[in-house]
């Protein structure tokens, strides 16, 4: 008997019905009778009794399917806006084939089909893309820094509080000027750059007046001082009220009264400390020093108040006199 074949490879072509008639006219039965599609086999024609024909024989080798194999693997994770893999048409094992969709996106998670071409013992394979959302790396001190000139400017970690690495540039915050900082995450994490502004802002300037020395009951004026930057707040202390002028206050010292009622010169430290900005500058320092005055008291031992102008009043000379009691008494002694 003649068929269409002696032998089959099943991976070319559909598992193929054994015929009870061959190409030649020949009838008979198969053994075994149908052609398996998972095994390996050989399968025998005998003819009907009566006619001049053979046996003949069928083999039939089942190929084992393979998978697809690809360099990365059957699933990826990349980040958001990262470079997606290239789906080629050959896996690394030599099966050719198109992939549904055709290209990866970097936008949103996806599951790609690979379908091989026809004539090929290979099965479909999948390739999971799994698109992790870019997250923006976390510090304590947040994304905005004010701090003063010379003060003590914060380390730059190299871990931000939601667990990202990276590096800055510049790598160290300037205390003197003000700039912008970015932290750039290490490769291999799904994170954004970051930035943080540093705003140094200047130290506070405060212009005082001079020392200033004054007598017991002047009128000292107000004090005005000048300063930078616009709005600058003057604080001020005196280390000794006694002087006529309160312990502390703010902005310029008003006007006040010296006082020193003692013997001895008194002087009062003025400290002006200036603050703008959460800043505070150096502070300055003026001197008041009230003198004391005499607590002598003077009275004339004569006067003549005869109406010539001359002495004609009896005046008591002094400081501090408040109250003034007068008893005159003639040569004997007798109160006039």
């Amino acid at each position: 008997p003649l068929y269409s074949s002696a032998a089959s490879d099943v991976y070319k072509r559909q598992v193929p019905v054994l015929p009870a008639t061959s190409t030649n006219n020949i009838t008979g039965t198969w053994s075994p009778s149908v052609v398996s599609n998972t095994a390996s086999g050989t399968y025998t024609f005998t003819p009907s009794a009566g006619q001049c024909a053979t046996t003949t024989t069928l083999t039939v080798t089942v190929t084992p399917n393979v998978t697809p194999q690809f360099a990365f693997g059957t699933a990826v994770s990349i980040c958001a806006g990262a470079t997606a893999p290239v789906l080629p048409g050959t896996s690394a094992n030599n099966v050719t084939g198109t992939w549904s969709p055709a290209v990866v996106s970097n936008t949103a998670s996806g599951t790609y089909t690979f379908t091989p071409a026809s004539g090929q013992c290979a099965t479909t394979t999948t390739l999971t893309v799994t698109v992790t959302p870019n997250v923006t790396p976390q510090f304590a001190f947040g994304t905005t820094l004010t701090i003063c000139q010379g003060a003590t400017a914060p380390t730059l970690p190299a871990s931000s509080t939601n667990n990202f690495t990276g590096t800055w540039n510049p790598a160290a915050i300037s205390n003197a000027s003000s700039g912008t900082y970015t932290f750039t995450p290490a490769a291999g994490q799904c994170a954004t750059t970051t930035t943080l502004t540093v705003t140094v802002n200047p130290l506070p300037t405060v212009t005082v007046r001079n020392d200033t020395t004054v007598r017991d009951g002047a009128l000292v004026l107000v004090t005005n001082f000048t300063g930078t930057p616009p709005g600058v707040v003057f604080n001020w202390t005196n280390s000794n009220p006694a002087i006529g002028l309160p312990g502390s206050g703010t902005g310029n010292v008003p006007a006040f009264t010296a006082t020193n009622r003692g013997d001895n010169n008194i002087t009062g430290t003025i400290t002006v400390t200036p603050v703008a900005n959460g800043c505070t500058g150096t502070g300055q320092r003026y001197t008041i020093t009230v003198q004391s005055l005499s607590k002598d008291v003077f009275v004339p031992n004569v006067f003549s108040p005869n109406g010539d102008g001359r002495n004609d009043l009896l005046q008591v000379y002094g400081n501090y006199i408040q109250r003034l009691e007068m008893r005159i008494f003639n040569q004997w002694g007798e109160q006039v």
